[in-house]
């Protein structure tokens, strides 16, 4: 995160990769962002790459942040998650992994961050945390995650439905 020490109206920039088969690097801008916001995205957009296969494999999404790993094991359940996401912060782009999760054959596993191991997922880390801090000399140049509008609260105007989107 870029101006990590800013005041509540300073502008804040959060960079964040995803790297595998393919790669992404994404700033998200605003003044009331957060390094979660950053993981979140992170982990959008590796779902987003992960793509809408229909095949008996099942794609692997690896993440460091393990509170999203946890909300994505418990959504299995037959516990209804929405009364959890009501007062999460992050809600929308919950909403929005939770929604990607769903139309995907994909497996999300958590993957420590920092640990200097050798194993593939250690590395694929590395790299991911690489390009993201490599990223931050050239983010005029890097495109914007979009304005998540479209996974709002619905109860601020009607009675909520589903928090989950269409496949």
């Amino acid at each position: 995160m870029v101006l990590a020490a800013a005041g509540i109206l300073d502008s804040k920039l959060v960079t964040r990769a995803a790297t595998g088969r393919k790669l992404l690097v994404l700033r998200v801008p605003g003044r009331n962002i957060s390094i979660l916001h950053g993981e979140q995205v992170g982990l959008i957009i590796s779902l987003i790459l992960a793509g809408n296969y229909v095949t008996e494999d099942i794609v692997t999404v690896l993440t460091d942040h393990l509170n999203s790993v946890r909300l994505i094991d418990d959504s299995w359940t037959s516990v209804s998650q929405v009364p959890r996401l009501h007062y999460m912060n992050g809600r929308s782009y919950y909403r929005w992994i939770l929604s990607l999760v769903n139309c995907r054959h994909v497996a999300i596993n958590y993957t420590a961050s920092h640990s200097g191991g050798l194993s593939c997922e250690a590395r694929m880390n590395d790299e991911a945390d690489f390009l993201v801090t490599s990223s931050q000399k050239l983010i005029s140049e890097l495109s914007q995650s979009p304005i998540l509008t479209f996974f709002m609260h619905k109860n601020l105007f009607e009675k909520e439905i589903s928090v989950y989107g269409a496949c």
